[in-house]
């Protein structure tokens, strides 16, 4: 008996030894990450000519923290500079966003802050890609920027719906961060009633009108209600 819980004991503290040893690597990987992504950001701010190195500090915060959704950020922004298009840089701005929307941490009341001033910027940019489309890549850079420093605010999540509704890409991507969206704010009409007007154009009727009612007395979600209704009974 005492010779199994001795064993026991062993295994145990194996087990915690090993642990620990993975949490300071991770702690380690982070904070080399962090640094990475600053040097980065340095190189970004310096101008096209340090694009590369931009992009070869980014990458390797990655190969440190594949989490690190700011390096992921940071080589959107390469890809978008060096492009002069948003669509070069589509795939890592989504990357980021989606690392961010799976991040627990609660943001601080300085990221809170940043994040608005940033969805602000984000939906200037998209009022005035009314007139001129350039203007939805710095919109969904914005809201990207948001949903890194705030994960728990819905706004950036609608932005980015919004942009790649715009941008007409893949449709149930853009369905991905408006659900998103309702996730964070479940009693926002407008939300809603977006996410009933997807749901529609994508044929699946049941959700766009469960989205369509919550839309309450929003203009427009009533007769937005009867049409569903009509096309279901068809």
């Amino acid at each position: 008996m005492k010779r199994v819980f001795a064993l026991s004991l062993v295994f145990l503290l194996a087990a915690v030894a090993f642990a620990y040893h993975r949490a300071r690597i991770a702690g380690r990987d982070a904070r080399r990450a962090e640094r990475l992504v600053g040097e980065g950001d340095r190189a970004l701010r310096a101008g096209k000519l340090e694009l590369r190195q931009a992009s070869l500090a980014y990458s390797e915060a990655l190969r440190s923290n594949p989490e690190e959704a700011r390096a992921l950020l940071g080589l959107a922004r390469v890809r978008f500079r060096s492009s002069g298009t948003v669509w070069a840089a589509l795939p890592y701005y989504l990357k980021a966003a989606d690392l961010a929307a799976a991040e627990s941490r609660p943001p601080g009341p300085a990221d809170v802050k940043i994040a608005a001033t940033l969805t602000a910027a984000g939906d200037d940019n998209l009022a005035a890609a009314g007139l001129d489309v350039t203007f939805l890549g710095p919109a969904l850079d914005a809201y990207v920027a948001a949903a890194i420093a705030d994960h728990a605010a819905a706004g950036p999540y609608l932005g980015i719906a919004r942009v790649l509704t715009r941008l007409g890409h893949d449709p149930y991507a853009a369905l991905r961060y408006y659900r998103e969206a309702v996730r964070r704010t479940p009693y926002q009409p407008q939300i809603h009633y977006e996410l009933a007007r997807r749901y529609r154009k994508l044929g699946a009727l049941g959700p766009a009108l469960e989205h369509a009612r919550a839309a309450g007395s929003l203009p427009g979600a009533a007769e937005l209600v009867e049409q569903i209704e009509a096309e279901l009974n068809r």
